[in-house]
């Protein structure tokens, strides 16, 4: 497997852009020579929610009842364990820590306001 390219000006066009192909493609054959020689192999892509300071939306929306936990960007699959982890802790009874507060405070939804 591999990957992986990250192009904001390719927006919300779907699919492996062209030069996104051959960066990967050269990328595995600068690692083995012999791979330029293999036939294409299946690709697949996503987009990945990504906020201005590619830092997540985490915590409480500004509609009650609706918490936020998105826009993870590239690191999405890394830290899928500790955003639901904060996040029960904060939706459970017990509430969060100050500290889980202040780790939430910095991925506010309305950080980007004028």
């Amino acid at each position: 497997m591999v990957g992986a390219t990250s192009e904001r000006e390719a927006g919300f066009t779907e699919g492996l852009t062209p030069f996104g192909q051959r960066q990967l493609q050269a990328g595995v054959e600068a690692l083995l020579p012999a791979a330029s020689q293999w036939p294409p192999m299946e690709r697949w892509w996503g987009f990945r929610p990504c906020t201005p300071d590619e830092g997540p939306l985490l915590g409480g929306s500004a509609i009650p009842g609706l918490w936020l936990a998105a826009g993870h960007h590239r690191n999405g699959v890394l830290l899928a364990a500790i955003t639901a982890e904060l996040l029960a802790a904060c939706l459970s009874n017990a509430g969060c820590t100050a500290e889980q507060q202040e780790l939430l405070g910095a991925f506010r939804w309305d950080r980007f306001g004028a």
